[in-house]
């Protein structure tokens, strides 16, 4: 045993954080930053803040400290990280003297270690000496790390290592030898011939020291949560704290909190997840989960979805994006998003999954899971990109939904991999572009294909006949009629992945993936009540006295109505031709505008009825809007309403009141009592809207109130027979 002098309880608090808090280099961890193509990235990019900020550069220095001296890792070394001394041992470590006795050697060697830790340096053992005798050690001799004679390093080619302390022939020692049973010390010298580096500021540092109580153990838990970044957390610490010298931690401690708790739920989080999912079945009304398992019980693949996503897919459920990626999750399963766009020209989430891998039994699985989830209602179209297993996942169990390749990635690969061969040619890019872009007709585009192939003489290009091979999969002319609504790409998909790797990183368990989707679910819910507020309170502005532009602003929602309301403005852009009368006409541009084809000229044909117009541009088909030419004939036909034919349901302002209608009944009964609170929230939505409207108009509060009144007195005498009948029926 120790001397009493030196028997000093051991803090354990600080004991159980010494094992993980050596000093390291510390590392910046980079938040998710992926970027997609840039027209649609902007609707879903997770918000960063910048990194290159005076503020940040600041936060950065205070927040990470600079990387532990040679002299801090020489005194840090002399202890095992198992038997590292607690702070108080430290602070009460008291001068070596002759005459003081120890147990044992290594308890002589230890007090030693701990008054030259709280006075800056380090030492080690040097000589000692044997008992020829008894072959017993019988005397050893402590000295200062920096003993012994300095090495010259002025000759030609050597280079003194910057990481190694350099010797100074220091004096000091303490010597002691074994009497009776216990090591006495039998001689001292203190007086050292260098600089020491006393512990006052390295002392949070240090392994003793570095601790957190629970009360930050678990505000850090909810800045994490947050997605807060260490170095942020250690600048909030500083505001309240006042000072990062009075804080027990640093940057470096807080992100092996973050991994410590993900290796504690490592191959655990699976069955919590399991757990939180059957809790959300009791708690939220149409939560739904499903999971694909092994022979042997264990988990491989996950799909959920809950009831709004039901609904969403029940009225938007017409148009959907496919895509996977990896690197959001522990394990490396690939995340699978079922995409959508609402009314208001948002994404939505149908449904996610995290698959054991991209063969086509996994998706065929997910396919046919997201179908039962949605009572066998298939999707219209699809866009995905070319992976040859989700294609044949799709035509296996979506045969009537028409398939699309993503177009950005088939142009982009097609100009990546042949850089010399276009360079070769000038203008041999750019014009099959064109010819893909502003082909109307299968016919027309392979004409121009074909004429394009002939003049530059490229038809032994094997990528280029490879894109022709499968054009029916990606070329806008075989998806004229096809409602893929203001995309040709998967660009919704690769922006949701990456709005899920902002909030998660691939170090995050699937518990944490989790509870970042319900806070993306949030977050989407809020933007849809803005957007619905936009839409049905605020009346948007009008670009001119057109009737038909009035018309359109009651029907639509406001973000369709602005794509709409562009449309009127490009009408003016074209002259008309009357080639029939009153049923077809021939558009020519005569200005030049931002337009989505470079063609010139476009014809528009109408029924008698002037019900149903169709233009060359298929607009109406592709994106299920009236284009800029249809809309210049239904004025020039001194139309004054919308026809019903430019409208597509999806896009009004009704579509609103029908999701909200579907919820609101899967709540009430499939789910009775557990629904009450949700329940109450969507009906004290519509009331709480309406009563803001009405709230300055003292005559409409008082017919409100009145017939509020009436209200409750029929809602109660109903309920009072309903509950009568059911009464005498059991009786």
């Amino acid at each position: 045993m120790r001397s009493r002098a030196y028997q000093v309880a051991q803090n354990p608090r600080t004991q159980a954080a010494a094992p993980g808090g050596r000093r390291q280099n510390t590392t910046k961890i980079q938040e998710g930053n992926t970027q997609t193509q840039e027209e649609l990235a902007n609707e879903t990019r997770h918000p960063t803040e910048p990194s290159n900020t005076t503020e940040d550069r600041i936060i950065d220095d205070i927040s990470e400290p600079p990387a532990q001296t040679t002299e801090e890792r020489e005194m840090d070394n002399m202890f095992e990280e198992a038997n590292y001394p607690s702070m108080n041992e430290i602070e009460n470590a008291e001068e070596p003297q002759v005459g003081m006795s120890f147990a044992t050697r290594e308890d002589a060697f230890y007090a030693f270690k701990i008054y030259a830790r709280k006075k800056g340096f380090a030492v080690r053992k040097d000589a000692s000496y044997t008992s020829r005798i008894t072959g017993q050690l019988e005397r050893q001799m402590f000295v200062c790390n920096r003993s012994g004679k300095p090495i010259c390093t002025d000759g030609p080619g050597r280079k003194r290592r910057s990481n190694v302390l350099e010797n100074t022939n220091c004096k000091v020692l303490v010597r002691v030898k074994l009497e009776l049973g216990l090591w006495v010390v039998t001689a001292v010298h203190l007086e050292h011939n260098h600089e020491l580096a006393p512990s006052t500021w390295l002392v949070r540092f240090m392994r003793c020291h570095k601790n957190m109580n629970e009360s930050e153990k678990n505000f850090i838990g909810v800045l994490q949560n947050s997605r807060v970044p260490p170095r942020k957390v250690m600048s909030i610490f500083r505001l309240l704290r006042g000072h990062l010298r009075c804080i027990g931690f640093d940057a470096k401690d807080v992100s092996n909190l973050q991994s410590k708790e993900r290796m504690q739920h490592k191959h655990k989080d699976i069955a919590e997840l399991l757990d939180i999912f059957k809790d959300r079945q009791k708690t939220i009304p149409g939560f739904y989960y499903s999971v694909m398992a092994d022979e042997d019980g264990t988990v491989r693949s996950i799909f959920w979805t809950d009831a709004i996503g039901i609904a969403n897919y029940k009225v938007y459920g017409d148009y959907m994006s496919f895509d996977t990626t990896f690197s959001t999750n522990l394990y490396g399963m690939p995340f699978a998003p079922i995409i959508g766009v609402n009314n208001h020209g948002k994404t939505i989430l149908f449904g996610c999954a995290l698959l054991k891998d991209q063969t086509i039994s996994t998706f065929e699985w997910l396919f046919d899971t997201f179908l039962i989830a949605n009572n066998g209602k298939m999707p219209s179209s699809i866009i995905s990109d070319q992976d040859q297993s989700i294609a044949s996942a799709i035509q296996s169990k979506f045969p009537t939904a028409v398939r699309r390749f993503c177009f950005w990635h088939i142009v982009k690969e097609l100009k990546r991999k042949n850089v010399a061969f276009f360079a070769a040619r000038p203008n041999l890019y750019k014009k099959l572009k064109y010819a893909v872009k502003n082909s109307f007709t299968i016919q027309e585009f392979e004409m121009r294909w074909n004429e394009i192939l002939d003049e530059y003489q490229a038809r032994e290009n094997n990528s280029i006949n490879y894109l022709y091979n499968i054009r029916r999969y990606w070329v806008p002319a075989y998806f004229m009629s096809s409602f893929y609504p203001f995309s040709s790409t998967t660009g919704r998909s690769e922006s949701t992945n990456a709005l899920f790797k902002g909030y998660v990183t691939h170090k995050e368990t699937i518990v944490n993936f989790f509870e970042a989707y319900e806070q993306i679910q949030e977050k989407n819910l809020s933007t849809l009540d803005r957007c619905r507020f936009n839409s049905e309170i605020k009346c948007p502005s009008k670009w001119s006295f057109n009737g038909l532009e009035q018309h359109a602003a009651t029907l639509y929602t406001t973000a369709i109505f602005q794509r709409v309301q562009k449309e009127f403005k490009s009408a003016t852009a074209y002259a008309v031709k009357e080639i029939v009368p009153e049923k077809m006409f021939q558009l020519r541009r005569k200005t030049v505008y931002d337009s989505e084809f470079e063609k010139e000229e476009f014809e528009v044909t109408v029924t008698e009825d002037k019900e149903h117009f169709t233009c060359s541009c298929r607009k109406l088909d592709r994106d299920g809007i009236p284009c800029c030419h249809v809309l210049k004939i239904a004025e020039r036909l001194d139309l004054l309403m919308i026809p019903a034919s430019f409208v597509r349901y999806r896009w009004t302002k009704q579509a609103d009141q029908e999701i909200v209608l579907q919820v609101g009944q899967e709540l009430t009964l499939k789910h009775g009592n557990a629904a009450n609170s949700i329940q109450y929230c969507l009906m004290m939505g519509e009331v709480s809207d309406y009563c803001s409207s009405i709230s300055g108009n003292k005559r409409a509060v008082e017919l409100f109130t009145a017939e509020f009144h009436k209200l409750k007195e029929t809602i109660n005498s109903k309920l009072t027979e309903h509950q009568d009948a059911s009464g005498n029926q059991n009786g």
